[in-house]
């Protein structure tokens, strides 16, 4: 049971995952100019960001930078440094407006 709810724990990871889902709702999609680092197709442009992540690439289904910003990253390591986070793969369904 967990302190707060006095629910069993897998009710409450099932609860936080439906609030999480419903905060992930509020997000409009919008077309961009700007091309994926991965495969080079449009994103779309998630406004509010989504966890800090303003694109999204539907052919690859990651969040992710834009091509630009990825390269440069990856040009300013610094010693020492392995790499730098230019996606984080997340599938999104994305439903046109009625």
């Amino acid at each position: 049971m967990t302190e707060q709810t006095n629910r069993p724990i897998g009710q409450q990871r099932h609860r936080d995952k439906v609030n999480r889902a419903r905060d992930d709702a509020g997000s409009a999609v919008y077309r961009s100019d700007e091309l994926c680092w991965k495969c080079r197709g449009p994103l779309v442009e998630l406004r509010p960001p989504l966890d800090s992540w303003r694109y999204y690439c539907p052919a690859c289904t990651h969040l992710t930078l834009t091509e630009i910003e990825a390269a440069s990253s990856l040009e300013r390591l610094q010693p020492g440094q392995l790499g730098a986070v230019v996606s984080v793969t997340r599938r999104l369904r994305i439903e046109p407006l009625r």
